[in-house]
């Protein structure tokens, strides 16, 4: 179970020209600052399981803010804006977010996400979830539906003091998420991909661990079409973070 409320400050989605990568020379197709409330101006909507819960999301016209409280335990609720196009893995894109976490509460798995979606093929059921929606079956009763999406996710939980799994497992790490194969048959996980282990954590020596609370952060992802490879980067008031420096088989450099 993990509770996080979170406050955004700005963000930018851009579509990169052919040739560029995804943060350079970056064609803008959504911008906001939060000057006026993005819901209630139809900018961005509210959506999610039985619509979704606009309550979850509270604009702050005195600090141009909207903070945002995840609770896993609770239905999905997701805030969406439109891009007006569709991205494929043909396009370079990529987006930037300035956020402030303002609490956080965890005692097991659950991640804080922004990224990508499908207005038609992601829906709202996480892996582990139960029900297939008619359109996305999947074997068994572990049944998902939450294809053709690309996030940054940050996962706080350590389990190092976890009986069950004692490790350290603080990241931050992109997460794709493809389409259906349209196979009833086929597991729900062989969609899922994103950079494990060693080489998504954040805890490593000189690395930040465990994000602060109330300090300003300003995270970029972007997507290089040609090379097929994902950029994160991480910075607060200071300056950019270490992270992921340690890759697989503890080689330093990611």
């Amino acid at each position: 179970m993990a509770r996080f409320s979170f406050s955004v400050f700005g963000c930018a989605l851009g579509l990169a020209l052919t040739g560029a990568s995804a943060l350079q020379a970056a064609t803008p197709l959504v911008q906001e600052d939060f000057t006026s409330n993005p819901i209630a101006s139809g900018r961005a909507t509210v959506s999610g399981e039985s619509g979704g819960d606009a309550s979850r999301l509270t604009f702050n016209a005195g600090s141009n803010s909207l903070t945002a409280a995840y609770d896993t335990v609770l239905p999905t609720t997701k805030l969406l804006w439109g891009l007006g196009r569709t991205l494929t893995q043909d396009d370079g894109f990529g987006f930037t977010l300035d956020f402030t976490l303002d609490n956080l509460t965890t005692t097991g798995g659950g991640q804080m996400a922004f990224g990508f979606v499908n207005s038609v093929t992601t829906g709202n059921d996480r892996p582990g979830g139960q029900g297939a929606s008619a359109g996305f079956p999947v074997a068994g009763s572990d049944a998902n539906d939450a294809h053709d999406t690309v996030a940054v996710d940050y996962f706080p939980y350590d389990y190092s003091n976890d009986p069950f799994f004692p490790y350290h497992s603080i990241t931050l790490t992109p997460t794709a998420i493809g389409s259906w194969s349209g196979d009833a048959n086929a597991s729900y996980y062989n969609q899922l991909s994103f950079t494990d282990y060693q080489e998504s954590l954040i805890d490593d020596a000189g690395e930040p661990g465990t994000l602060s609370l109330g300090v300003n952060y300003h995270s970029e992802f972007s997507y290089d079409a040609a090379t097929r490879t994902i950029t994160i980067r991480l910075r607060d008031d200071n300056g950019y973070l270490a992270i992921n420096t340690v890759g697989q088989g503890l080689a330093l450099g990611g």
